[in-house]
This record gives structure tokens, C-alpha cells and sequence, in this order.
């Protein structure tokens, strides 16, 4: 996982075993993950899975299974809470882009996990392929494993995707036949703008609205509307000096 989504995937980890218990077949494959993954969990996974020594001594090994004990699986929770913790302070561009972008449209906190989850799914490859790995048990479909990672419903999920900005300004798709797939994918142009080096409500407007033309009208163009052209002036100029905000004039018949 790259350094700024540490915190984000540590953070659906830990979620992810809060749903899914040890024993169950989403468990193994996270306990699968894990292990494959274990020199990029930001701790040391080996000495999370070993047991409490019975009396003085050094801590039991167990050998690699299938199924962790209920004690690992905790201790490996909080291993993960605090990975997440010290990921923090690195920051987070994506994450930032993603608040900007959600501040501007007006998307809820639920709205705002669904969507991000989606991001770092195709951000983080390695966390793309646990989700497959989930859903190729068939325990779960893809709302219930986006819940299960943001710690939500799938009914929440659900309206997020399909009665809200997500959906009608094609946020994020849903595919209908996505098989084994995360049946939900950010557009390419829209998780590129959220990408670095675009720091920002600016750059990411720029990104998929592009630069402005420079304009080729100027005052003079305007002389047969001369009147109303003095209006419209000092309405701006005491928008200007008040900074306010959302002042839109339309010149009608012109």
C-alpha cells in the first residue's frame, strides 16, 4: 500500500475484522492477506500471532494455520488500530482531494465513505485483490463488503450509490455483471483528478473541466446595453467589496 492510504486500508482492515470472525471463509481470506502481506502492515505480524507464553518465558509460535484463534485475531486488530494511528500524521493528498471534492458537492459522511472506499479499492491493487478474495466466498456481495469496510449498512450503501451526487453525476458506476469484481469503479477521469500532483478544489475543476478560454468580449461590446451595464457593475463591485459569494448574471436577448 502506498505511505498516504497506510491509514485509510489499516482503517477497512480493522473494520473487516469487526465483521468477519475467524472462523468464517472471509476471515481465512483475510488472515491469507495478511500473512502474503505482512512486511506492509506497518508491524510486526509475526509477534502479533504469537500467544502468551504459559509462565515466564518467551511467547508460543504457533504454526501457520487456516483459521486464527480469537485471541490473535484481536491482537492483530489492535496491531492494525495502531498502524492506522501512526499513518496519520504522514497525510494524505488523495484523502484531502476527496474532502474538497465532497465539501464542494455537498456529499454526507456516508456518501463521502462509500465514495472513498471505492477510490482506495482501485488506488491500492494489493487491497483490490483481498475484496476479490471476499467476494469470490460468496458470504458477501459488494455492499455488504463496502459496509463491512466503512462500518455502515448495505441499505446506506446502497442509497449512497443510486439515489444521490455518486450516481447522478457518475461518481461512481455499478456493474452489472462484475463477477467475483468489486461491482463499483470510480470513472478513470474522475480518480485521476483526485490523484497527486492536483492539490485541490482548483486543480481537480481544472483536471475535468479544463482551463478556461480567455475571453473575447470586453465593456465596448456592450454599448447598446449601456444602462444595464452600469447596474450590473456596481452589483459587482458591492459583491466584491462584501466577498460575496454565488453572484450570477444572465444577459437575456443579447
Amino acid at each position: 500500500m502506498t505511505i498516504s492510504s497506510k491509514a485509510a486500508i489499516a482503517a477497512y482492515l480493522c473494520s473487516f475484522m469487526r465483521s468477519f470472525a475467524p472462523d468464517t471463509k472471509p476471515g481465512q481470506r483475510l488472515a491469507e492477506w495478511l500473512r502474503h502481506n505482512r512486511d506492509r502492515l506497518g508491524f510486526d505480524l509475526d509477534a502479533a500471532l504469537r500467544l502468551p507464553a504459559p509462565s515466564a518465558g518467551q511467547r508460543i509460535r504457533l504454526p501457520d494455520r487456516d483459521v486464527l484463534l480469537p485471541l490473535q485475531w484481536a491482537t492483530v486488530s489492535r496491531a492494525l488500530a495502531v498502524s492506522q494511528d501512526a499513518a496519520i500524521p504522514l497525510g494524505d493528498p488523495v484523502a484531502a482531494n476527496i474532502a474538497a471534492l465532497a465539501t464542494a458537492l455537498d456529499l454526507d459522511r456516508p456518501t463521502t465513505d462509500v465514495f472513498r472506499f471505492v477510490v482506495e479499492t482501485e488506488r491500492d491493487k494489493s487491497f483490490e485483490w483481498l475484496c476479490t478474495q471476499i467476494l469470490s466466498t460468496r458470504c458477501v456481495d459488494t455492499l455488504g463488503l463496502i459496509a463491512a469496510g466503512i462500518g455502515s449498512d448495505p441499505t446506506t450503501v446502497w442509497n449512497a450509490l443510486s439515489a444521490g451526487p455518486l450516481g447522478t453525476l457518475q461518481l461512481v458506476k455499478v456493474a452489472a455483471n462484475a463477477g467475483d469484481d468489486l461491482a463499483c469503479f470510480v470513472p478513470p477521469r474522475i480518480s485521476q483528478a483526485l490523484m497527486p500532483p492536483n492539490a485541490g478544489l482548483p486543480d481537480i475543476e481544472r483536471h475535468l473541466i479544463g482551463r478556461p478560454l480567455p475571453p473575447t468580449l470586453d465593456a465596448e461590446d456592450y454599448g447598446h446595453i449601456a444602462s444595464e451595464l452600469r447596474f450590473i457593475k456596481r452589483l459587482i463591485g458591492h459583491a466584491l467589496e462584501r466577498g460575496t459569494v454565488g453572484v450570477n448574471i444572465l444577459f437575456h436577448g443579447i
